[in-house]
């Protein structure tokens, strides 16, 4: 299997991985990220993204260096990865992500912060989740990737969250173009509250709209 995994075919090595990652999840994470580090970035977020259930433990330094090869998309994905393992050497990570200039690893942070916060720090958390909603157009769409963090959420928090991505959705729908307008559509389609009436036409009408600026 792990000849597969090195085959220098993307398809045959992820195809490979996956078998390796269900069947041998305790050491599959070592052949899988040395494949990752000779991949495009493509072929390595395929990879990546079957780790989630094998055991890192001894390969933070080799993800955390194959971050600084791609774009931060990439970054994101790898340190999320990193910060979901509950392990207790993470905060130095989990504080860089929250200074990130770029939104994407700042919403990562906020994932992760939220899930080691103790209760005095969580609301910190909380205004840095609302600079993301209230932010520009590629903090807005970041925010969409922690979307699922929402349900765990005190009924305050979750009340305060809820309405800055209905005034994101909103806002959003309104001005941003086609290809993006798609991307705020795919995210209601996740969205677990029922909108507002004025929100539900503003659905209708990026919906209707053919030809949008």
């Amino acid at each position: 299997i792990i000849r597969g995994v090195n085959h220098e075919t993307p398809d045959v090595a992820v195809a490979f991985a996956r078998l390796l990652a269900e069947s041998c999840p305790d050491i599959a994470a070592g052949p899988i990220i040395v494949r990752a580090h000779a991949a495009d970035a493509a072929t390595a977020n395929q990879l990546l993204s079957l780790l989630s259930g094998t055991n890192m433990s001894g390969q933070q330094d080799k993800l955390r260096e194959l971050a600084t090869r791609h774009d931060a998309h990439f970054q994101a994905t790898i340190m999320r990865l990193l910060t979901d393992q509950d392990t207790s050497d993470n905060s130095a990570d989990i504080s860089n992500l929250l200074a990130a200039g770029n939104p994407r690893l700042r919403a990562t942070g906020i994932h992760a912060a939220l899930r080691q916060a103790a209760p005095a720090e969580k609301q910190q958390i909380i205004e840095k989740w609302i600079g993301l909603l209230t932010g520009d157009d590629n903090e807005c769409l970041a925010a969409f990737d922690i979307m699922s963090d929402i349900p765990a959420l005190d009924s305050r928090n979750k009340e305060i969250i809820e309405a800055a991505y209905h005034g994101a959705f909103r806002r959003l729908l309104k001005t941003l173009g086609h290809g993006s307008r798609n991307r705020v559509l795919r995210a209601l389609s996740r969205w677990p509250p029922a909108p507002d009436l004025d929100l539900r036409d503003v659905i209708e009408t990026a919906l209707q709209d053919s030809d949008p600026a």
